[in-house]
């Protein structure tokens, strides 16, 4: 038998095929070069927060579809009550004593200007507002918006172009104040909407029903009795497609099995663990917590541990034995500076916090302060630290006091092995050098925006040059889809790379390299809007009527320059041509990638994708010149 060596055209169309084998678009469009800071950990190997010094554990429960139910912060889990990262409100921050208020750290958030502040949150993310002269202006310049249309309705809009809408519980009152999410749209138009027990447009903080998304997915929240929030006991994620399910009903009687989550609240063990919320999720691992009488976390067994395997001992509240009928207090150490007393007369700080881990029969210790710091006037600082028992430190500090420009709200970090973050004294308050431990170190700048503008990294020896990367954004915001991506990029080796957006959705457009040859090589990617197929609520297929942009095609030229019409190569021959299957206009589709084709030369290979009712992708097929489309899940 004769084997033939593949041909140039082939051996090009399969790698062609092998690159484009790690791009499978999404509903949202990544910023490739967009500079990042660092990810670090702020919280420790124990589940403690170096910011707070509380436990800090988040459990993802359920998720399809883009769709997640995971559990808030579980230190103060009340009684029979988890919350969750989907609910978000708008809520008052203490304003300076000449609107009422009075300074300090006190409350959930405080406001940093002479002016009334809001705080719009959605799960863990804030942001602060002063209200001035009838608008919203961010404290932090991060060229986010909050608008009150004074149509039952306010907006914060993110960096990235992403809204929340909250439904405005006081339309009357010039300040917005609301307690209920409506929806939230992502810049490709991905539409999250909210359904609650009762009515959400009059009355606030109320529990959530059920979400839905306009590409056909849903979580829906189930109760055991009278809906409250926080006292689910089940998560449902549902793919509409395949099933039917009323949004804003109790219940729904499901036919197939879906991705579930449960929450069950238990008696303790015994001794200081009084109750115990043990959560299940959609792989059927367990997360126990364990309460003591005032809700709090004393421990936790993660999946897979027989027992808990992490013991906290919390500071700043009395414990109330009910068999003993006693009341014992936790060791907190000396009242200091921002300290009060509680209902049982014992001093605590601001918030409970750890005072000790024990793990494996080790231990570590945690402590804290608060501390007067500088003069005319004085601001309060606070520190916390950690040790563990080989005797390395982590430590934090930062300010208590709103707006005060002689350090940040963060003004530093060490994770105790040598490397240490530094942080503007600014209400932005961004990270602007990483230290590490063989004497290196990053310097960071930023636009107005808060846009990473440079990295420059600094070797060791301090002799060498430092390798700078740079990115350009506009000066101006009117479109926050666009206006938060670079313009422009250049690497440590000073090349440049200029990107252009669309100003629907701010997906790339336009991707142009640094001259190879005397030619600037150049990727395009064009867009289309779809429309998702599912069941309404009495289980008829139906069209949705709000569609979501997604990645259409992408292309690029072998070896000669782009045409300059905007459109194909200078080339014969010289375009690939990648273009995405999304499946028919007609149901059941979700609108999951089902397939993509790559094209050069005359010539087509096919990749087709299958999926499970859940959205996961469970196949892949091999590169051929057949089928002409991609089959459904």
């Amino acid at each position: 038998m004769m084997f033939r060596s593949p041909t140039f055209k082939h051996r090009h169309m399969a790698r062609l095929l092998l690159l484009a084998s790690a791009v499978v678009p999404g509903h949202a469009f990544a910023q490739a070069y967009a500079l990042t800071p660092p990810v670090f950990e702020v919280v420790d190997e124990n589940l403690v927060s170096m910011m707070s010094g509380r436990t800090q554990i988040q459990v993802p429960l359920v998720t399809i579809g883009g769709l997640t139910f995971k559990t808030a912060n579980t230190t103060g889990i009340g009684l029979n009550s988890v919350y969750d990262d989907n609910y978000g409100r708008v809520i008052s921050c203490l304003t300076p004593t000449q609107y009422g208020g009075s300074p300090g750290m006190v409350g959930e958030c405080a406001g940093g200007t002479q002016y009334p502040t809001v705080q719009a949150i959605l799960g863990a993310e804030r942001s602060n507002f002063s209200y001035i002269n009838g608008q919203y202006i961010p404290e932090q310049n991060t060229g986010e918006t909050l608008v009150d249309a004074n149509n039952g309705y306010c907006t914060w809009t993110r960096k990235d172009g992403t809204q929340i809408i909250y439904y405005d519980s006081s339309p009357g009152d010039p300040v917005c104040s609301a307690g209920n999410v409506a929806k939230v749209i992502a810049p490709n138009g991905k539409i999250t909407d909210y359904h609650y027990y009762g009515s959400a447009s009059t009355t606030p903080y109320l529990p959530i029903l059920s979400l839905t998304s306009n590409d056909g997915f849903m979580l829906k929240y189930n109760y055991p009795s009278t809906p409250a929030i926080g006292a689910q006991s089940s998560v449902v994620g549902i793919n509409r497609a395949f099933q039917a399910c009323d949004p804003d009903a109790l219940t729904c009687a499901t036919s197939l099995a879906w991705p579930t989550g449960t929450i069950a609240f238990q008696a303790g063990s015994g001794g200081l663990e009084i109750n115990k919320v043990v959560m299940t999720d959609q792989k059927q691992q367990k997360y126990i917590f364990g309460l003591d009488y005032n809700y709090r976390l004393i421990n936790y067994r993660p999946p897979g541990a027989d027992v808990p395997l992490y013991s906290y001992l919390l500071c700043s509240r009395g414990y109330y034995d009910p068999n003993t009928l006693t009341t014992t207090t936790y060791d907190c150490g000396a009242p200091g500076p921002g300290f009060y007393y509680n209902l049982w007369n014992v001093p605590e700080p601001p918030f409970d916090s750890v005072t000790t881990v024990t793990k494996n029969g080790q231990t570590w210790l945690y402590g804290g302060e608060l501390s007067t710091v500088g003069n005319y006037p004085s601001y309060m600082q606070w520190t916390r630290r950690s040790t563990s028992p080989l005797g390395i430190v982590k430590s934090a500090v930062g300010s208590s006091t709103p707006n005060d420009w002689r350090m940040g709200a963060t003004g530093g970090m060490s994770d105790g092995t040598g490397t240490s973050y530094g942080f503007a004294a600014s209400l932005n308050n961004p990270l602007v050098y990483q230290t590490n431990a063989d004497g290196g170190h990053l310097e960071f700048g930023y636009d107005g925006r808060n846009n990473v503008t440079s990295i420059s990294q600094y070797p060791s020896s301090g002799s060498a040059p430092a390798l700078v990367r740079t990115a350009s954004y506009p000066g101006s915001c009117t479109n926050m889809k666009t206006c938060n991506q670079p313009d422009y990029f250049i690497d440590a080796n000073h090349n440049r790379t200029d990107l252009t957006y669309d100003a629907n959705h701010g997906g790339v457009l336009t991707e142009t390299g640094p001259a190879v040859n005397g030619i600037h090589p150049q990727k395009r990617y064009t867009y289309v809007q779809r429309y998702a197929w599912y069941l309404s609520s009495t289980g008829v297929m139906t069209k949705e009527t709000r569609p979501i942009w997604l990645l259409n095609s992408e292309s690029h030229c072998i070896s000669g320059a782009p045409a300059a019409s905007g459109t194909g190569c200078s080339l014969a021959n010289d375009e690939v041509v990648t273009t995405y299957d999304y499946g028919p206009d007609s149901g059941p589709n979700t609108l999951l990638l089902r397939g993509r084709a790559v094209t050069w030369n005359g010539q087509t290979r096919r990749v087709c994708y299958g999926h499970d009712r859940n959205g996961n992708k469970i196949w892949e097929s091999a590169p051929n010149a057949a089928p002409a489309s991609c089959p459904a899940y």
